[in-house]
């Protein structure tokens, strides 16, 4: 998928999202890709940052992407987890933050802000990894 690609499906992404805190006793980290590519048009996506980059991920995996993670990390480099976002490889090598409620645009992995702490990949089920 080319660079153009990635940003014109963050953006659709986005277009259809709307911010709602998760009640933290029951936090799900669920993807709502199933229903959004049932009808992209209308579905809202009703959640907050790890729903957001759950649903991005799964959405540009379903798309063709191979090379996608979730990555936690602290919105604004502070020492502790608090946000989620996805990472997608374009065609050319390039990483991009996707996905992320902060923004709607991709960010060139160089350029990403946070502090990055553990990464699980699409297909990793619930491991998780340091991040190097």
């Amino acid at each position: 998928m080319t660079a153009d690609e990635i940003r014109k499906w963050n953006l659709k992404i986005h277009s259809r999202f709307w911010y709602v805190y998760d009640d933290p006793k029951h936090d799900s980290w669920k993807s709502s890709a199933k229903p959004f590519l049932a009808d992209p048009d209308n579905y809202k996506i009703m959640d907050d940052c790890d729903g957001l980059a759950s649903t991005t991920a799964e959405i540009f995996f379903t798309l063709g992407v191979q090379k996608i993670w979730r990555v936690l990390t602290s919105m604004e480099g502070g020492p502790q987890i608090d946000h989620m976002v996805a990472m997608v490889e374009d065609d050319t090598g390039q990483r991009w933050i996707v996905g992320d409620t902060g923004t709607n645009l991709p960010c060139k992995l160089q350029n990403y802000d946070g502090r990055m702490f553990m990464f699980n990949k699409i297909n990793d089920g619930v491991n998780w990894r340091p991040h190097p």
